[in-house]
């Protein structure tokens, strides 16, 4: 049988003596590569200049951020929130201000401030431009709904002189320039096309040409036949005072003069910065920058060159972004290590087999990365950590746990869930719960249910109702065959076990479930409730948003899990975004503290996304989600049930999804009523064999 590509490199790499190495020897912090201060000398040779990453100190609380706006010496902040309109602190001063949805977008403007905000009147909902003072006093207002019809969204809004530029998102997504006396001036298409404030005063118009950005300067609402000048790769930003426009990108940050000349302002390796999930730039006053990521904005302040230390470079290799906070939390922590997050997919430009093809391709180079970012469940796509752990290239964190002073194995809420014959090869700081929830006069303190019961339930319920609102018989298989899969491989000895009665067994009651007609969403704990479903799919991530969820379905719930074929629990661990560590990376002391680091920091607050990984983490919370001054506080019990099933997960999400997908493939024929369940089985049996066998030669 012909091995795939990835498998061919796996073997080469193999071959290339990279197996499990000794025991991981502590590395000291070296100069990274590219590094812009001379250590021996203490002298600077960087081409930019010496900064540091500084979290970003704002004084509004409980607020989406608009915009930081630069005022004379100070910065004024615009927030919203919902049903609130906005709320502008300016000089020490919090000034809200009216409306009935969350503001937009924020500049500024002639004596004050331009915020975007919707109000409900006797036309409707309208947009609204308003300008207000740093006296809190309306100086102008304009209804842009009533001047431009038909826009969905007024995303931003840029001033310059007396007339406004805003962004409109609509069936035909425009620009819209408006005067200060409320007149439309022109609207223009924006496709591919962005508009930034330069910090000379005029509003420029930044088109994509494939590979940067030709510039032109606009002259009211017309735009300039030529453009002023072009700029490479990255994200135009609007420019600093007395400048143009600000470049930002994965190698640095870059001010840009009207006539087109570049000045580079940092590198980011000359400061040992990492700015993953980066997207934006804005000056600010005294030499520093706001920057802008996925997870929140930071400050970059100039320094001293000799305040910087040295730190190891850690590399996590990932497909795909967004997952970034964790990251920056640590960078901005830790004395000794920063991380870079390479991104394998190009910010999507690239498939995941071919990045994973390009990932191995560079391991055999000898460019090892020091960890994996892996998928979590087959719902989330990403690199498989199995490639690893088969071959010995995954470090067994139990070794680092075992000798971690404040850590221990017990320490690990789902240990039991994770482990891979005794072996642990990924974690995360927090995880969720992957379960269905059913009545609770049904099923009491049960964490599981067999097949059985399941279809005796389906005969039970009115009007051939199906048992879960949104189910099909593909995604059922999907579920309690990934569960299957995580127990049945054992990749040490390259042996699986498809054709038995168990798998049989979960075959047949797949093949025989009742499908929902018309899969039934946002409503199902109603139904659950009401009795005309029996169970609801659900991630626990948070306990006091389950109590809100019991409290708005008006019912008590179980939490039953997936049926399985001898009632044992059938929820499943879900870690997000997990992390594996190479056992080839010369940093693997650092890469431990990383994860010890998301143990340890994981949130102990009510209303956060996840269960702390860490038990005395998860503790804290479940004790800090029984407050009475909650809206909807756990109770006692609530808190107790939640622990007994932390403690009975047996199984992580995390699955094989080549031999996954054989079973959904080889299992077509019987959903279609072609084969029956035995054939089945014994082919999935033959090609999953083949297939395991193929990964030890």
């Amino acid at each position: 049988m012909k091995k795939s590509a990835v498998v061919i490199l796996l073997l080469a790499l193999l071959l290339t003596g990279c197996g499990k190495g000794e025991e991981p020897a502590a590395r000291q912090p070296e100069t990274p590569a590219g590094y812009g201060l001379d250590v021996s000398t203490g002298q600077w040779t960087g081409e930019g200049g010496s900064f540091v990453l500084k979290p970003l100190e704002q004084p509004l609380e409980d607020c989406d951020i608009l915009q930081v706006i630069p005022w004379q010496d100070s910065l004024v902040f615009a927030g919203s929130r919902m049903g609130e309109g906005c709320t502008v602190s300016w000089d020490g001063k919090t000034i809200q201000v009216s409306g009935d949805f969350p503001g937009t977008g924020a500049c500024a403007g002639e004596g004050g401030v331009w915020l975007l905000l919707y109000k409900d009147g006797e036309a409707g909902r309208h947009a609204f431009a308003e300008l207000i003072s740093p006296e809190g006093e309306s100086l102008r207002s304009i209804d842009l709904d009533a001047l431009y019809e038909g826009v969905t969204t007024w995303a931003s809004v840029h001033a310059s002189g007396d007339r406004l530029y805003l962004t409109a998102y609509s069936q035909e997504d425009a620009f819209v320039v408006v005067s200060t006396s409320e007149e439309l001036l022109g609207v223009m298409d924006r496709a591919g096309r962005s508009l930034l404030q330069g910090g000379d005063g005029k509003i420029y118009l930044a088109a994509d040409n494939g590979n940067g950005y030709d510039v032109f300067p606009m002259d009211g609402t017309s735009v300039a036949a030529e453009p002023a000048f072009s700029c490479g790769e990255g994200t135009l930003c609007s420019g600093p005072v007395g400048g143009c426009l600000l470049l930002v990108n994965s190698e640095g940050l870059y001010r840009i003069e009207p006539g087109g000349s570049q000045e580079t302002v940092a590198i980011w390796s000359e400061s040992g910065l990492s700015v993953n999930g980066i997207y934006g730039a804005q000056a600010l006053p005294g030499g520093r920058y706001l920057l802008c990521f996925m997870g929140g904005s930071q400050v970059l302040e100039p320094v001293d060159p000799s305040e910087l230390k040295p730190r190891t470079r850690l590399t996590l290799a990932a497909y795909g972004t967004g997952f970034e906070t964790e990251v920056q939390a640590f960078n901005r922590a830790s004395e000794d290590y920063y991380i870079e997050v390479l991104d394998y997919s190009d910010n999507g430009a690239v498939d995941l087999e071919t990045a994973q093809t390009r990932l191995m391709t560079e391991i055999i180079g000898g460019s090892i990365p020091d960890m994996l970012r892996v998928s979590s469940s087959p719902n989330f796509e990403g690199f498989s950590p199995f490639p690893f752990i088969r071959r010995g290239l995954a470090a067994d964190l139990t070794e680092y746990i075992s000798a971690d002073p404040e850590i221990s194995l017990e320490d690990i809420a789902i240990a039991k869930a994770l482990d891979m014959g005794g072996h642990l090869y990924t974690l995360a700081g927090s995880f969720c719960i992957d379960t269905l929830l059913a009545r609770y006069d049904r099923f009491g303190d049960r964490l599981g249910w067999t097949l059985d019961e399941y279809l005796e339930l389906e005969q039970s319920l009115p009007d051939g109702s199906p048992v879960i609102p949104t189910v099909t018989r593909e995604n059922f298989l999907e579920q309690l065959a990934a569960r299957y899969i995580r127990r049945t491989a054992d990749w040490e000895s390259g042996k699986c076990d498809f054709d038995t009665q168990e798998f049989i067994s979960i075959l047949q009651a797949a093949a025989g479930i009742r499908e929902a007609s018309e899969p039934s969403f946002g409503l199902s704990e109603s139904k659950v409730a009401d009795g005309s479903a029996a169970a609801v799919s659900y991630y626990i991530d948070d306990p006091v948003e389950r109590c809100k969820w019991q409290q708005r379905s008006g019912g008590v719930f179980s939490t039953i899990g997936w049926p399985t074929p001898d009632g044992s629990c059938g929820s499943s661990a879900v870690l997000n975004d997990p992390v594996l560590i190479l056992d080839q990376s010369p940093n693997a002391t650092g890469c431990w503290e990383f994860i010890r680091f998301s143990l340890l920091n994981a949130s102990t607050a009510p209303g956060g996304h996840g269960l702390p990984v860490y038990r005395p983490a998860l503790n804290s919370l479940l004790e800090a989600a029984q407050d009475p001054a909650l809206e909807t506080p756990m109770s006692t019990g609530q808190a107790d049930q939640i622990l007994k099933l932390v403690e009975a997960l047996e199984t992580d999400s995390v699955t094989d999804t080549t031999l996954l997908r054989l079973v959904t493939q080889e299992s077509a024929a019987l959903l279609n009523g072609e084969k029956g369940a035995e054939e089945v089985a014994r082919a999935i049996q033959s090609k999953a064999g083949i297939y395991m066998a193929e990964q030890e030669n």
